[in-house]
This record gives C-alpha cells, structure tokens and sequence, in this order.
C-alpha cells in the first residue's frame, strides 16, 4: 500500500490544480545528508558516553562538583547526538519530490511542502555533471529554492537513466508546459530561456540579434552545449547548464525554423 500524501503537499497540490500524483521520490542527495548528520552524531555522542561512564569524572579531581560538571557536559553532547539522529531519520522519512502532471512539490525534512509550482513556474535545468560521465539536475522553484543533483550515468542501467526523477520531472514539464508556450510563440510573443530570447523572427543572444533563416542548424552537444550554426560559417554555443525546459526550446526552435 502506498504511503498516504502528506497533507501539505495534497493541499498545495489541490490549490494549484496539479492533478494527480504520479510519482514519489527520495530527496536527491538523502544518503549524503543522513551520512553528514549521523557521523556528526558519531562525534559528539561518542565523547558524550565516555563522560556519562561511571569512571569518568573530567573535571574536579574526584570532587562532587566535577562528577556533576561531566555528567551535565556528557548529557548535553548524548543531547546533541540524538537529536543528529533524528534529524538523519527525518531526512529518510520526509525529504521527498512529488511529482505530478501540472507541477511538482518538494517537502522539507520536518515533512512541510516548503517548495512548490506548477511547471509553467518552475525551472528544469539538465547539462553535464562536474564528474566525466554524470550528468546534473537542477530544479528551481517560484519561491526562490533550488534543488540540485547529479546521476552517474557512465556505467549506469538505461532504464534507470530513464526513468529516474530527473527524467521524469523533464518529460512531465515538457508535456505541460509545451503547449502553453507554444501557444505564446504563436502569438507573437517573445520567450525566455535563460540567456536566451526566441519569438517568431529568431533569437537574441547576449549581443547577437539572428533571424532564423541565419541559423543553418542547431545540435546538442552531449550535455555540455547547444550549438547554433550560422551563415558565412558563423556560431554561438550556450551551456545547456543554462537553459531551462531544453526539450521546449529545441521543440520551438524546429517549429520557427520549418516555417521560415
């Protein structure tokens, strides 16, 4: 039986009219964050149960007021390291990516949707990771937060690489957020995708005004950079790190192209 949605993300879910859920996933990154709080919780705990031994008596020479003072010390850390736990097992439990057809929400480990939107207002970014052979997630959201990973993908099993939370959350804002944009283009409007800015008669990059029949063609290349080939043997690349919704840029861009 599938765990029940919490009732923050239903909520968020319901006032933005996201649909229904279709997949849950572990926080990106959750091993590396437990593994940081439960070693810190290794090191202070650790010296935290020497001090509440019975042997142990640190300050005072043997006296009654050194016992206290050790015992008070050694609580305090056995505190501080229980509560690493907890917050380690919180992670596991609550960090989590729901995704459905109209958006996505991301909870926080004490299990509250802290960020949400729906995909028209969200930012899905995807390009090459920092190590050879990964590639690297990034989400952005209308409340300012972020949410990064990376995914080794070298060695890894295709199917996995498709049907991670990356490439999910990339197909489900390609298919929501295609159309509207696409009605936008149509209209005449002029769309931004990070640095770069389309409409109908072609595209502005950084100081580069180009009209589509200039662009003889555009290719991607691996997850480092798209390349925009110009007449008279010019081009441009921009890092795909940058541009968010690729999937609907190259979509607008093969529609602006065939109908010039």
């Amino acid at each position: 039986m599938a765990d029940p949605v919490p009732a923050q993300v239903a909520t968020a879910a319901q006032t933005l009219g996201l649909g229904e859920l279709r997949e849950v996933h572990n926080g990106p990154s959750n091993a590396v964050y437990v593994f940081l709080w439960w070693g810190y919780a290794f090191i202070v705990g650790g010296p935290g149960f020497v001090m509440l031994s019975p042997s142990a008596n640190l300050f005072g020479h043997g006296s009654a007021v050194g016992k206290v003072i050790t015992i008070l010390i050694g609580v305090v850390l056995v505190g501080g390291a229980a509560a690493m736990v907890w917050r380690g097992l919180r992670i596991i439990v609550n960090r989590k990516l729901y995704l459905y057809p109209g958006g996505i929400v991301y909870t926080h480990p004490s299990g509250r949707a802290k960020w949400y939107g729906a995909w028209q207002d969200v930012q899905v970014y995807w390009g090459q990771g920092a190590a050879r052979g990964s590639e690297q997630y990034r989400i952005v959201f209308p409340q300012g937060g972020r949410v990064r990973w990376g995914v080794k993908t070298r060695y890894q099993d295709v199917m996995a690489e498709r049907n991670g939370v990356g490439a999910q959350a990339r197909r489900l804002s390609t298919a929501h957020v295609l159309p509207l944009m696409l009605d936008r283009f149509r209209a005449g409007e002029m769309l931004e995708f990070g640095p770069l800015h389309i409409d109908r008669k072609g595209l502005i990059y950084e100081r580069l005004d180009v009209a589509w029949p200039e662009v003889t063609s555009v290719t991607v290349l691996g997850r480092i950079a798209l390349i925009f080939h110009l007449t008279e043997k010019r081009r441009f690349s921009v890092k795909l790190g940058k541009i968010p919704d690729l999937n609907v840029l190259l979509r607008l861009i093969e529609i602006a192209r065939s109908s010039r």
